[in-house]
């Protein structure tokens, strides 16, 4: 069994009202025990990841949006009425 370190330093800033409630939806919706367990975890993850593999996850997230956008476009193209020639909308 792990032994859990005790928690005994205080760490303080502010947020704004819209800030917190942010925070506090991402934190319900995460399922997590509290606020400070949630905020805790998340920066602790941010602060211990690996720089390059976020940087490598946005360029897929980005590559991702860039591929939807394509075929919706395609999409459009291909499926756009052909009208008659000399003849407009």
């Amino acid at each position: 069994m792990k032994i859990a370190k005790p928690r005994n330093r205080v760490v303080i800033f502010r947020l704004t009202q819209e800030e917190y409630a942010v925070l506090q939806l991402a934190s319900s919706q995460a399922g997590a025990r509290n606020l400070s367990d949630y905020t805790r975890s998340e920066l602790l993850s941010i602060v211990h990841s690996d720089p390059i593999e976020q940087h490598l996850r946005d360029i897929e997230d980005r590559l991702a949006e860039l591929q939807s956008r394509v075929t919706q476009l395609s999409d459009r193209l291909f499926t756009a009425p052909v009208l008659p020639k000399g003849c407009s909308i």
